[in-house]
């Protein structure tokens, strides 16, 4: 169950991490190219995304702690385990 569980958050771990790339790459050239303004804008709107995408996956995990599980094993025992540990 906790490695169910550790698996779903490492994913989510994952697409934040990628967002925090892509916008490092954008802020960087924004900074090369000396436009002060759209590197704070830049990074904003990558947190603020970032932050709502981490919300969407919270909500899922909540409303989906069940059905998760499932896509793993087949152990229902297993899968009540995972789901708490989701939550």
């Amino acid at each position: 169950g906790h490695q169910i569980a550790i698996n779903l958050a490492s994913l989510t771990f994952m697409v934040a991490m990628g967002m925090g790339y892509a916008s490092s790459v954008r802020v960087g050239q924004a900074f090369g190219a000396g436009e002060m303004a759209k590197v704070r804008r830049i990074g904003f709107s990558s947190m603020y995304f970032v932050i709502a995408a981490e919300i969407i996956f919270t909500l899922g995990f909540i409303i989906f702690r069940h059905e998760l599980p499932k896509l793993y094993i087949n152990d229902v025992a297993v899968r009540n385990i995972a789901a708490e540990m989701l939550v």
